[in-house]
């Protein structure tokens, strides 16, 4: 069962919800469209937003779909492989199958890199797809910026549940 939230949409869409554990890993509770759950813990990114989060909020206001959320969508899971979270299906690392494209992933992460907020762990240097116009990325730097407010303010367990779709 998911924790309580403050914030969330409902219907035929992915949602996630973040739970903040001061003092030790953050969690990650996932409903995709299917209905089907999945969770993962990370390292606590204190008051800055979760790197997934950021991910989450760029790849949807950029209607990406197949990034790391479209991905998780689509029934891959996070696991740790190699002391790294690792994209999986069918506790194989996607990276693994021969017949994975990569490109929707690294596009997501280079809309990342160029947008997310500083202190959130992506590294920069990125160029944001050229596709994305001025609105669009408003938007998001908006978004992000309310949502790291948000995520500062939590209490131990708190959480933030946003939607993909």
């Amino acid at each position: 069962m998911l924790p309580s939230s403050r914030l969330g949409n409902t219907g035929a869409v992915l949602t996630a919800t973040f739970v903040r554990h001061r003092g030790g890993r953050d969690h990650i509770y996932v409903t995709r469209a299917d209905g089907t759950e999945v969770h993962w813990q990370f390292p606590a990114s204190g008051d800055g937003l979760p790197h997934d989060l950021v991910h989450l909020v760029v790849e949807s206001g950029l209607e990406m779909r197949d990034g790391f959320w479209g991905l998780i969508d689509r029934g891959a899971d996070v696991a740790v492989v190699d002391n790294e979270p690792t994209l999986v299906r069918g506790g194989r690392p996607l990276v693994e199958d021969t017949a994975f494209d990569g490109d929707g992933l690294r596009a997501a992460e280079a809309a990342v890199g160029g947008l997310g907020p500083p202190g959130d762990g992506v590294q920069r240097g990125y160029v944001i797809p050229a596709a994305y116009v001025p609105p669009e990325l408003a938007a998001v730097r908006l978004r992000l910026l309310d949502l790291q407010r948000d995520w500062a303010a939590l209490p131990d367990r708190g959480s933030i549940t946003v939607s993909f779709g």
